[in-house]
């Protein structure tokens, strides 16, 4: 039995993120009656866009993570690029509910989270290839 604790892990706090997300984003529909679409409410928007780019930088994280974790990476590097993403992903729905789509600190450090663990787990992989 193959055992991805730490894939796991991460994994799972992401997928929870990903329901809170979506729940956001069905109470709002729910509450203003909107099936498809945002038809202009900024708030639904916001709320699309935040789940949505979630799952967008998790398609990507995820599965260079499992990869890592079955290549025998570091365990550190798989700790720091999970917990960098998930709390990275926290700081981005925080900025961006926060701001309502703007600018914001915790918008610009959850993408640049996402962005260097991708390419520390990316270049772990390659790494892992060649040793």
């Amino acid at each position: 039995m193959i055992l991805l604790p730490i894939t796991s892990l991460y994994a799972s706090i992401n997928a929870l993120i990903i329901i809170y997300l979506a729940f956001k984003v069905t109470r709002i529909r729910r509450g203003k009656k909107i099936g498809v679409g945002t038809r202009g409410d900024k708030g639904l928007a916001v709320a699309t866009r935040a789940h949505a780019n979630n799952i967008e930088t998790s398609v990507a994280v995820l599965p260079l993570l499992m990869l890592a974790e079955l290549n025998h990476a570091s365990p550190t590097i798989l700790q720091v690029a999970g917990l960098g993403f998930i709390i990275g992903r926290v700081l981005h729905f925080w900025g961006f509910f926060k701001t309502e789509g703007g600018y914001s600190v915790g918008r610009f450090l959850g993408t640049l989270s996402a962005w260097v663990a991708t390419i520390l787990l990316a270049v772990t992989n390659l790494y892992m290839l060649f040793i």
